[in-house]
């Protein structure tokens, strides 16, 4: 039976995440089945259904609507611990985590991309990288040779990775940014939209500008 996907999220980014699963389907670079949408009070799209709220994912499970899940929330207020939550949701829901690749992604060899992840259109990822689990890495975006993605790390559209850049869990790294070679952004940090990182970055600290520093 192929997976059957439901995406935790109805918003804008979901939208994103449904169209690269049509995409990988009409591409036939993966069998799947979009069951619908997850989250309270939303509407689907496309002929894609909304089909309740969290609480209506265990039933779902249970009746083989849903099989697997991959997250559309994105960098929403409060969007960092509110990916990382529903996921546990589902996972307890007993739903399994998917991994959507866009077709037109470029990915190197000796690639490690983990479950759940979602790879969007035009990315590029250069050999030896890792990406970890429900790890996001956005429109546009380009990661060189040997960088670490964390889990739940979110990579915006237009953001530049030099060769070894290691991203912490949980990290933003915001829309149009440029990390040096062997940077180290620590865990649960935010980068601002256009900044540049010329050297390290500890966890949990918000960055700004160029070169970027500390609020």
């Amino acid at each position: 039976m192929s997976p059957r996907v439901a995406i935790l999220g109805a918003g804008g980014h979901a939208k994103v995440v449904a169209d690269i699963l049509l995409c990988m389907r009409r591409a036939d670079t993966a069998e799947l089945e979009i069951a619908g949408f997850i989250a309270p009070g939303e509407q689907g799209w496309l002929d894609l259904p909304c089909l309740g709220d969290d609480n209506a994912l265990p039933d779902l499970v249970r009746n083989g609507i849903v099989t697997h899940f991959l997250v559309g929330i994105g960098a929403v207020k409060g969007g960092k611990g509110l990916r990382q939550k529903v996921v546990e949701s589902a996972e307890a829901a007993g739903a399994k985590p998917f991994t959507a690749i866009h077709p037109s992604a470029t990915i190197g060899h000796d690639v490690d991309i983990r479950h759940g992840a979602t790879i969007m259109a035009r990315t590029a990822i250069n050999p030896g990288c890792h990406i970890g689990e429900h790890a996001v890495v956005n429109t546009g975006a380009t990661i060189d040779h040997d960088c670490r993605v964390g889990a739940f790390a979110h990579i915006a559209p237009g953001v530049t990775l030099s060769g070894g850049v290691a991203i912490g869990v949980n990290t933003l790294i915001g829309v149009g940014s440029t990390i040096r070679q062997g940077a180290v952004v620590g865990a649960n940090t935010t980068v601002g939209a256009g900044a540049v990182v010329v050297s390290d970055l500890a966890a949990e600290v918000i960055a700004v500008g160029c070169p970027a520093k500390p609020l």
